[in-house]
C-alpha cells in the first residue's frame, strides 16, 4: 500500500514539474518594424490568428493585436507588438481613410482603403497564402503607402 502510496506521490510530482516546465519554458516573441505614409490619417496594424482571420473585413483584431497609430512628420511611425506567443499569422495594415477605426469595404466585399500584408497579396487573398509562423523575433518590417 505504502508503495502504491509513493507511486501515486512520485507521479503527481512529475506531472506538476512538467507542467510548470512547459509553462515557464513558453517563449514570447516581438514584432516591429516602421510604416511609411505621408497623410493625416489613422494608420492601423493588426495582426490576425488563424481564429480571427475568416473576419478580418469586417471586425479588427483584439487590443493586444491591434495598433493605431500616426506618422510623424517626417511620414513615418514605427510600430511594436510584444509578448506574441508562437502561431500563424497575417499582418495587414491599413490607412483608415475616414478615421472611423475601421476597414472599409463596398457591398460585395471590396476594400475601400489602402491596405498592405506583411506578405505579397495575391489576386484573391487567403489565410494559407498570406501566413508566417512566428517562432523567433521579426523586426524590420517596413510596409510604404504613397
Amino acid at each position: 500500500m505504502m508503495k502504491k502510496l509513493f507511486r501515486i506521490l512520485i507521479f503527481s510530482l512529475s506531472i506538476v514539474l512538467i507542467s510548470f516546465n512547459m509553462t515557464v519554458a513558453q517563449v514570447d516573441y516581438k514584432i516591429s518594424g516602421e510604416v511609411q505614409y505621408s497623410g493625416p490619417n489613422n494608420i492601423i496594424i493588426c495582426l490576425y490568428d488563424q481564429n480571427t482571420w475568416p473576419a478580418w473585413k469586417k471586425e479588427l483584431p483584439s487590443a493586444n493585436f491591434l495598433i493605431t497609430t500616426k506618422a510623424d512628420k517626417s511620414g513615418k511611425t514605427k510600430f511594436s507588438f510584444n509578448k506574441i506567443p508562437k502561431n500563424d499569422y497575417v499582418i495587414l495594415v491599413f490607412i483608415d481613410s475616414n478615421d472611423n477605426g475601421k476597414l472599409d469595404c463596398d457591398t460585395w466585399g471590396f476594400v475601400q482603403e489602402l491596405i498592405d500584408f506583411y506578405k505579397p497579396v495575391k489576386e484573391h487573398s487567403n489565410w494559407n497564402d498570406q501566413k508566417f509562423t512566428l517562432d523567433k523575433d521579426l523586426a524590420g518590417l517596413v510596409f510604404q503607402f504613397r
